[in-house]
């Protein structure tokens, strides 16, 4: 990852920032590892959002559902893509359509690492 600047204590020198101690993401936010528990899965995950602590997301429910479906299972809630925030996720368990619920325009977005 290019463009990045290491510091051994970011918090201290307020340094936890996408595009310098953190990547950036071109769609916007950026990038984190985390280590959750999404819906029974404890693993690492790259998490797509706006912040590394308590972040939201940077897209909305019908692109992240293109994606799950292009490299997982297109459900929001299994496999190796997740999202976390719930209006983001319909009653029926499928993606919230952004038509039908235009809350649904910031789902957090993970991506497992490796179980």
């Amino acid at each position: 990852i290019t463009g990045v600047e290491i510091d051994a204590t970011p918090e201290a020198t307020g340094k936890v920032i996408f595009g310098i101690s953190l990547p950036s993401n071109p769609i916007g936010g950026g990038l984190t590892v985390v280590q959750d528990n999404l819906n029974g899965v404890l693993s690492h995950w790259l998490r797509l959002g706006t912040a590394e602590a308590d972040p939201d997301g940077v897209i909305n429910a019908d692109l992240a559902k293109v994606i799950d479906k292009k490299i997982d299972d297109g459900r929001p809630s299994t496999g190796a893509v997740q999202v976390i925030n719930t209006q983001c996720i319909a009653s029926d368990g499928t993606y919230q359509s952004v038509v039908v619920n235009v809350e649904a325009v910031a789902c957090l977005v993970q991506f497992e690492l490796g179980s």
